[in-house]
């Protein structure tokens, strides 16, 4: 794809809410994030392995930023899957308009890892169903594995990728009775 413009020409990000400057905005907090890295390691269980799901717009940059952290930590495994939308047709690319039943069919069968991370905005406002009507942790139950929920936010996505954020929900099918994962037991 083409690079993205530097921060400063989005002016203090005005738009972003329309998705102007966001993979930009996206990207400067990750950095961030590793600048940080060192002052992490220590809190990292490895070895982890985990798939992160996102459209197809984002994909290039989102395996950018996984490949270059996994090589910065040895025993971290990240595969990026990108997913295409059949609910809403394979011109909508953006992640926010994901479904878990496109999710669920794309990454059925896959050896997914640990866990897969799922982008914040692929929920309703309410954060309980993707827009298909499934919730998260339905979409535990069909991959067989636990799926975490990813701020929309770069560093909240590398501490999501580490393991390390317990403020981000998990939902995992093979605890009944249990939504959400307490992370803080």
């Amino acid at each position: 794809g083409v690079p993205l413009p530097p921060e400063e020409f989005y002016e203090g990000y005005p738009q972003i809410e329309n998705g102007v400057g966001m993979l930009r905005s996206f990207e400067t907090e990750f950095g961030f994030g590793l600048e940080d890295l060192d002052g992490m390691r220590d809190a990292i269980c490895l070895p982890r392995r985990i798939s992160v799901a996102t459209g197809v717009a984002a994909y290039g940059q989102m395996k950018r930023l996984c490949d270059a952290l996994a090589s910065m930590i040895p025993g971290l495994e990240i595969t990026v899957y990108e997913i295409v939308n059949h609910f809403f047709g394979e011109t909508i690319t953006v992640a926010g308009l994901l479904t878990g039943k496109d999710m669920a069919e794309q990454l059925a069968g896959r050896d997914l890892g640990d866990e897969v991370l799922v982008p914040e905005n692929t929920l309703r406002a309410d954060g309980d169903l993707f827009l298909c009507g499934m919730t998260p942790c339905e979409l535990s139950e069909r991959l067989g594995v636990p799926v975490r929920i990813s701020p929309n936010d770069g560093g909240a996505l590398l501490t999501a990728l580490l393991g390390t954020n317990q403020d981000t929900p998990i939902y995992d099918a093979s605890r009944p009775g249990e939504e959400e994962v307490d992370q803080h037991e």
